[in-house]
Parts: structure tokens; C-alpha cells; sequence
């Protein structure tokens, strides 16, 4: 313990002497490591760590399995300790210390910690505040470790399926999808105080060539690179504060240097253009899309500095088909004095130098390394997400033939199978419903009282490849501007069109629906108002197991609601989803659709006695209660 609170004290005078420091009261030689992030081999700090940290002045260490071992989080703590000891002794500088844990097939932490599932199932979830909850562990747990940057999140849009290199990695093929789950994940990065680094700049998701082992060509315009690629970097350059490039050739733009060292790109592009004036770091430059293009690690480290990148990352593999090529101490300290020697020369220019330390001690003063505890709420936090996670992939594991039955199912409920009510516009209501979900699609200039619905569900079956209306993809406002106009144009294309797709595609419904009821599970686990997390998580474990529980779940959401919103009240009690949920005893030996039938039933009960005229309620309780009694079968 003493040598823990020792440990923290030490960090903090660090850093306490890093506020007084700037490029100015470096050394050359000092200012050069700066820039250097590299890997060394071995579980602690050894003999090629101290070497790194005491010849050439190194920024950080990059950590991997094959070098570091990572074993477990005890390790991991042990190696930052270590390197933290040796460094404090022989540095006013603190470590950058850092790591690829992006989720899914990219973590470098495998056991100990919270494991991510990959971006394009967390963005097919479409649940931003679930990306930032897991984020939050995330960083939480690597600050616990020692570990202050993650070289995450991805923030390529994943535009072209044969992509060998980017594909689960990337959230969406939508730029605006991928922003928006990456602020969310940016967020929580920040609120930790971890740095999280976007990459990868100018955008890797449309090439058909893997950087590590070719350069990619890319063969568009800035305009076309805007549209897309670029997109997602320009949205995120107020919140990123460092930026990983990419080895990618743009010929349109630059017709030498690949963007990894053009100047056209970094320094023209993203610093001048955009305003952008936070970290750049590269991608491995010992990758062959670098060495290919510049000849030698030497070339592409000039190159790169004077392009506007900030930190040298010289970790990694080399990847090709013979072996897997990796920079040593020696060649590091080699690289090193080379580099002093190009200031000394003016190949590189001091003044860029020191405008990029300057950068690095900035963000290395925000970001102080800490082996702190984790709190218990973030442990408490953790072990629900964990369950959260094993649910919602469970739930989208169902064969397409359960969202079928379930799309049918629901249809029945609603409108008796009739293909003309899969349409409808309320006399109360300024709005079209259309489906067995009532998907809101408002007119134009219409105040949206309600979340619209429809058009996202048409987005949605667009993404799992079904077929829509063709005039759908040119309509983004309902055509109908009133009931009236609806209901004089009722045999027209358009509606007898969208009949069709929609009683044609229940399945695509059902999954519609399904989302939905995970974004509702969520809230539940996530909610300070829901008071018993585990009871709820619970049930819906339980119920999940098979698709009558599913369909009860999906159905009984449609029907009645979530249960969360103030308004749907009755003497301060509601008749939602959680209010079943609250009644699930799981720990009697029953079956778990039947304690669902049990509870709504209760709760609809409930919900006619509260009202201000039970006499009317009890109108419509029995259909209630046929309904609730057919979840028993699907």
C-alpha cells in the first residue's frame, strides 16, 4: 500500500514540474525522443527500456501481447509501474503510455478487463449511450493500469465491403452514424482523462489494399474525399485532440508522398484548412505502405515531421509474406541521432519541432499517469454492461424465421392481418402511422410532437439490403400534407405501394421492433429512475431464451409502451414494459413466459382500477388479456 500512495506521489510531482515545461527548456536530443513512440520487449521495464528512456529520451511505449505480454491486469500494472519508476529517474518528462484496444478483433487486453464487441455490432445496435457506457469502463480500466492513450476509436466509414483491413473495425457506412458514436465514445475518453486517438486520417475505409503490407490508392477528388472519408475527420476536429494517420495514397491530391507524409495533406488540409491544431501521430511507420513509398524509416520519419505530424510511431510488425520485421533498440538510437543531426542540418525545421513538442507536453500536462483504484459504482457498471452485452447479442442471434413470426404476429394484434390497415391517420393526429409498429412519417413543415419513425425503418431495411419504393429514395416528408388528402388519394401508387412492401416485409418489422426493445433494455440498466437493475436484467434474461419470450418482450413494448415516461400514469402507477418486468418473481420455479402473462395481466388490471373511470377501461380489458395470453405461443 505504501509503495502504491508512493508510486501516486511520485506521479503527481511530475507532473506538478511538467507545468513549467515547454519546447524551450529541452534539449535537442530531448525534443527528438518526444516524438518517438516505441515498443520493447519484456513483462517490466528492462535493460532496452532504460536504454529507449536514457539515450534517446522516448515519449512513450506502444504495448503489445507478442512483446509485453499483457497477461492479466496485475501485469499490465506492474510494466507501467515499472517503466514510471525508471522513467521519473531520468526524465522531467512523463510517459505516454498506449495501447490498441478498439473492441471486437482489435484488443491487446484480453483478460481482466471489459471486452468490447467490434464497432459494427455496437453501430448496428444503433445505441449511442451504450458506446459511451462501455467506453467509460474502458478507460477507466486503462487508467487504472497505467495505460493514457488508446489508439481508438476507428473513424473510417466502412464504404467498400472488400476492404481487407477495415470492415467490423468501422461503426457504420454512414458518416453521420460514425460521428456520432464516436463522440460518444470520445467522450467518455475525456471525461476519464485517457487520450483517445481517430484514426484513420484521411480515411481508410474505401481502399482495397491492407497498409501494413501495400500503400493504397484512393483515386478521388478533395471534394469526393469531403463527401464521405473525410467527413467523419472534419465533424470530429473541434472535439479529437490527437489523430492517427494513414499510409493511403491520394493521387488527386498528392501525386508523390502518401498522406502519412504529405504536407499537402496534414499541414495544408487538416492544419491550415480545418483549423486543426491538437496531436497527429502516425500510423507504424516500419509498415510497408510507408517504407515502400519513402525508401527507409529515416526518409519516411523526415517526411512525416514535416508533413505536420507530432509522434513517430515506430512500434509494431512489419508484416509480409516472409516475416514480421520489427525496429530494435539499436536501430531506434540510430534513427534518433539521425534525426538530431537533420535539425542540426535543417532538413528538419526546428521551429515545426517545437511547435509539435509543445503540442505533446500539453496534452501530456492533461493527461497525468495514475495506477488508481476503480471505483465500485464502475465495477457495479461493469458487471451489468457485461450481462447487457451477452443479452443483446443473444437477442440478435434468432433466425430470421423468429423475426418473421414475430412481424406476423404483431400484425395480427394490431390490425387483424388487414393489409389496408397497415396504414392509417388517426382523426386526433397530424401524422401518418404506418406498419404494425404505427411508424410516424410527418408531413412537411408539420411540428413533430412525436419521434418520426418510419424513415428511420426505411434507412433500416435499407442497411440489411431489402428492397424499398423506389420513390422513397427522392421522399422525405410524407406526400400527404392532411388526413383529407390521404384519405381522397387512398387507392393511389404510392399508398397501395407501400401496403404491399410493408405486409411483404414483416421481417425487416420485426427487427425494426427488436431494436427498439434493446434501446428500452438499455435505458432500464442505464436509468436512475429504475431502482432494481438486476431484477429487470433478470427477466429479460430469462424471457429472451426463446422467441415466444422475445415476441412478449417486442410486443407488449409496442403495445403499451416502455413504462418510463411521467405521463403514462394512473395514481402514480404506470402499465409499460417495467412495471411487468418490476412483477417478475425470477426465482419461482415457473416458466418464464407464463410469469410474464401473470404480470401483464396484473398490470393491465392495475391500470383500469388506477383510472379516473374504470367502468371505460374495462371497454377494452379483455382484448388486452386475450392479447397477453397469446405471447404463450409464436
Amino acid at each position: 500500500m505504501k509503495k502504491a500512495i508512493s508510486l501516486l506521489f511520485t506521479f503527481f510531482v511530475s507532473f506538478s514540474k511538467i507545468h513549467a515545461l515547454n519546447s524551450t527548456d529541452l534539449s535537442l536530443e530531448e525534443k527528438i525522443g518526444q516524438l518517438f513512440l516505441v515498443h520493447f520487449h519484456g513483462d517490466v521495464a528492462n535493460d532496452d527500456a532504460k536504454q529507449l528512456i536514457t539515450d534517446c529520451h522516448v515519449g512513450g511505449f506502444v504495448f503489445y501481447n507478442w512483446s509485453n505480454s499483457l497477461s492479466s491486469p496485475e501485469q499490465v500494472r506492474c510494466l507501467t509501474e515499472s517503466l514510471f519508476n525508471l522513467n521519473s529517474k531520468h526524465s522531467r518528462v512523463p510517459l505516454f503510455t498506449a495501447v490498441d484496444q478498439e473492441g471486437g478483433r482489435v484488443q491487446r487486453l484480453k483478460n481482466g478487463v471489459l471486452q468490447l464487441p467490434s464497432a459494427q455490432f455496437l453501430g448496428d445496435l444503433d445505441i449511442p449511450d451504450l458506446i459511451y457506457q462501455l467506453a467509460r469502463i474502458q478507460a477507466e480500466e486503462l487508467k487504472s493500469l497505467g495505460i493514457n492513450i488508446n489508439f481508438a476509436p476507428v473513424v473510417d466509414v466502412n464504404s467498400n465491403p472488400k476492404n481487407p483491413v477495415i470492415g467490423d473495425r468501422a461503426y457504420s457506412n454512414d458518416p453521420d452514424k460514425v460521428t456520432e458514436y464516436a463522440k460518444a465514445f470520445m467522450k467518455a475518453y475525456d471525461e476519464v482523462g485517457v487520450l483517445p486517438v481517430i484514426k484513420h486520417f484521411p480515411g481508410h475505409g474505401d481502399t482495397k489494399k491492407d497498409s501494413h503490407i501495400s500503400s493504397p490508392k484512393l483515386k478521388k477528388t478533395y471534394k469526393e474525399l469531403k463527401e464521405l472519408e473525410l467527413k467523419t475527420f472534419y465533424n470530429l476536429k473541434n472535439e479529437a485532440r490527437a489523430i492517427m494517420t494513414a499510409h493511403i495514397k491520394l493521387p488527386l491530391i498528392d501525386s508523390e508522398k502518401v498522406s502519412s507524409t504529405s504536407p499537402l495533406i496534414i499541414e495544408n488540409i487538416l492544419r491550415q484548412s480545418w483549423g486543426y491544431d491538437n496531436l497527429v501521430i502516425s500510423d507504424s511507420l516500419i509498415m510497408r505502405g510507408i517504407i515502400s513509398s519513402e525508401g527507409s524509416i529515416e526518409n519516411a520519419a523526415v517526411s512525416a515531421i514535416n508533413a505536420g505530424t507530432d509522434i513517430l510511431c515506430l512500434a509494431g510488425a512489419a508484416l509480409n509474406e516472409e516475416s514480421q520485421d520489427e525496429l530494435s533498440v539499436m536501430p531506434i538510437i540510430s534513427l534518433h541521432k539521425y534525426l538530431v543531426n537533420a535539425v542540426k542540418t535543417g532538413m528538419i525545421s526546428e521551429e515545426h519541432l517545437n511547435k509539435s513538442v509543445n503540442r505533446i507536453l500539453r496534452e501530456k500536462e492533461r493527461i497525468a499517469p495514475t495506477l488508481s483504484s476503480i471505483p465500485k459504482e464502475v465495477e457495479d457498471t461493469k458487471q451489468i454492461l457485461s450481462r447487457e452485452l451477452i443479452l443483446l447479442k443473444k437477442i440478435n442471434s434468432f433466425e430470421n424465421e423468429v423475426y418473421e413470426k414475430i412481424g406476423q404476429a404483431i400484425w395480427k394484434n394490431e390490425t387483424g392481418m388487414s393489409r389496408e390497415k397497415l396504414l392509417y391517420w388517426n382523426p386526433k393526429e397530424d401524422f401518418l402511422s404506418l406498419g404494425i409498429g404505427h411508424f410516424i412519417w410527418h408531413p412537411k413543415k408539420k411540428k413533430a410532437d412525436f419521434e418520426e419513425t418510419f424513415p428511420s425503418l426505411v434507412k433500416f431495411a435499407k442497411k440489411n439490403k431489402i428492397e424499398t419504393p423506389k420513390w422513397l429514395d427522392y421522399t422525405k416528408n410524407c406526400p400527404w400534407e392532411s388526413r383529407d388528402q390521404y384519405i381522397n388519394d387512398a387507392k393511389s401508387t404510392k399508398v397501395l405501394d407501400l401496403q404491399k412492401w410493408l405486409e411483404e416485409n414483416m421481417s425487416i418489422q420485426g427487427k425494426f421492433l427488436i431494436q427498439r426493445l434493446l434501446s428500452t433494455i438499455h435505458l432500464y440498466l442505464h436509468s436512475s429512475s429504475v431502482t432494481d437493475k438486476i431484477k429487470i436484467l433478470t427477466a429479460i434474461e430469462s424471457l429472451s431464451n426463446t422467441p415466444e419470450g422475445l415476441y412478449a418482450l417486442v410486443d407488449y413494448l409496442n403495445f403499451k409502451g416502455s413504462g418510463l415516461s411521467e405521463k403514462e400514469r394512473y395514481k402514480n402507477q404506470g402499465w409499460g414494459l417495467l412495471q411487468v418486468l418490476n412483477l417478475i418473481d425470477s426465482e419461482k420455479n415457473t416458466i418464464p413466459i407464463e410469469e410474464f402473462v401473470h404480470a401483464a395481466q396484473q398490470t393491465l388490471e392495475t391500470r383500469v382500477n388506477n383510472s379516473n373511470d374504470p367502468e371505460k377501461e374495462k371497454i377494452w380489458l379483455k382484448g388486452w388479456v386475450n392479447r397477453v395470453h397469446r405471447y404463450r405461443s409464436l
